[in-house]
């Protein structure tokens, strides 16, 4: 007991650094139309509100691809909290860090604390595990629950006597599970080959299944909006034009996962494959076993394409326990562990602020300040006020219009996306369908970024300026310039 102290002491410090790493990106940066749908079908803000029963119906008729699980966990987040982006994207940090401490769980109870340990560093600093601490999405609570249930299941084996709580909380994770993600059901799938080849085949075996059966049995009212959802991904063209083949898709996993490098992962799983043990058994074939299930669905239906490795996400802190066991294997040359280690740490926080290493990410195209003119808003705007977001080159209108929506529909404002292109003619009407839509309204903000504008804006200004006069400024940086026209006093 006293040896065990300093590594549950130094996994304090360890979370904290997650939760900062995660924090200070929670209002960084505008939501995207993902984190759009799911305030949506949470209920949030204008949308809602819901109760679960509603939240149930919106997500079975308008998006069947998902489970209601996560939207019905936010919507009562957000009725608690606020359904502000940052309060939003807290709930995403929360379960996070949390499976960051169940990893270091996970790891302790398998093979060793320092295994646990070595895990829980490796994924509090991955870089792409942290991007997804601020986004609202469902990612961090399905791997929450996918390390959950696994430490739920190897506690059942290991204990002597199993008592009624940890049988509720197998039947609860396996819910919760189901529920919360299709795509959970590619690390179960590990484990369930686990539970069938490598399990002791004793009356506890029998109870672990049976329990499993009926998890799944609570998942059937479900079912037919699952079916609906498979339906419309395999009628999905553009999905399956964009999918990625299996070779790609696991280089790319690798990568990520391994900080922007792929000789990291390489180096650090290599020394693993020695590793012997119960525990290290388990997590290699969980593992294997999970990126089959993964490869195989992705070459008979091209259901993953570059921007989705997100969804591979479950599968991060099992990935982070086998380099664990790599780095414990060669804890005997105590300095080539720690290198090691160390370049894990540095290569994860030096990415998570670097732009690069995210250029494949969903959001990237999403550079319109939406947020930045939301904070300016509270302040000075007013209901009824009108907004024009004169897009750059390269931003589509269709991009924001649903995001747009969201904030400023709670300000009592109306909006237009202005994306001129096409010939000047095109150009021209466009010009006059936003003018004659702002028209009705006193008050009219024009937020454009001023290092993209295009060379256009200045024929719309003119425009505007005939009816409107310019009050102020209110803000003027590189990344964005809001000002405020009146056609009367300002």
């Amino acid at each position: 007991m006293m040896r065990a102290a300093p590594s549950r002491w130094r996994l304090i410090p360890l979370l904290l650094i997650t939760f900062w790493l995660g924090a200070r990106s929670l209002d960084s940066d505008s939501i995207w139309l993902d984190e759009y749908f799911s305030i949506y079908d949470a209920g949030g803000g204008a949308y809602g509100p819901l109760s679960p029963a509603d939240i149930w119906a919106r997500v079975a008729t308008r998006n069947p691809w998902h489970a209601p699980g996560y939207f019905t966990l936010l919507g009562g987040w957000g009725a608690a909290v606020g359904w502000e982006p940052a309060a939003l994207r807290a709930f995403s940090l929360l379960f996070g860090v949390l499976t960051v401490a169940g990893t270091y769980r996970l790891g302790v109870d398998l093979v060793s604390r320092r295994v646990g340990l070595y895990a829980a560093v490796v994924l509090g600093t991955s870089a792409f595990f942290v991007y997804y601490l601020h986004e609202i999405r469902m990612y961090t609570l399905v791997a929450f629950l996918v390390v959950m249930a696994l430490i739920v299941y190897a506690r059942l084996l290991r204990v002597p006597q199993a008592n009624r709580a940890l049988w509720l909380g197998w039947l609860a994770c396996l819910v919760a599970v189901l529920y919360a993600h299709y795509l959970t059901l590619i690390p179960m799938a590990g484990l369930a080959v686990y539970h069938l080849v490598f399990a002791p085949k004793n009356r506890r075996w029998w109870h672990i299944t049976g329990i499993a059966a009926l998890a799944f049995a609570l998942f059937l009212p479900w079912l037919p909006s699952l079916l609906a959802g498979v339906g419309l991904a395999a009628e999905a063209d553009t999905l399956h034009d964009r999918a990625i083949g299996t070779r790609h898709l696991l280089q790319l996993l690798a990568t990520l996962f391994g900080n922007g490098s792929l000789l990291l992962p390489v180096l650090s799983l290599l020394p693993a494959l020695l590793a012997r043990g119960r525990g290290a058994r388990f997590l290699w074939v969980v593992t294997i076993v999970a990126i089959l299930v993964v490869s195989v669905l992705n070459e008979l239906f091209q259901i993953i394409p570059v921007t989705r490795i997100r969804y591979l996400l479950s599968l991060w802190a099992l990935l982070a326990l086998l380099v664990a066991l790599g780095i414990d294997r060669l804890r005997r040359v105590p300095l080539l562990a720690s290198a090691l280690l160390a370049v894990w740490v540095v290569s994860g926080v030096y990415n998570v602020g670097n732009s690069q290493f995210f250029v494949e990410t969903p959001s990237a195209p999403y550079v319109f300040p939406l947020h930045a003119i939301d904070d300016a808003l509270r302040e000075d705007g007013l209901p009824g006020d009108f907004v024009v977001n004169y897009l750059s080159d390269g931003m589509a209108s269709i991009t924001y219009d649903r995001t747009a929506d969201f904030y400023y529909r709670r300000r009592g404002m109306a909006f237009d996306n202005v994306e001129p292109k096409g010939s000047p003619e095109a150009q021209t009407a466009e010009h006059a369908e936003a003018l004659e839509r702002l028209s009705a309204h006193d008050r009219v903000w024009l937020a454009y970024v001023p290092r993209d504008a295009r060379s256009n804006m200045a024929v719309f200004m003119a425009l505007l300026e005939e009816d409107y006069r310019r009050c102020e400024v209110v803000l003027d940086a590189p990344d964005l310039r809001l000002e405020l026209y009146a056609r009367r006093s300002c």
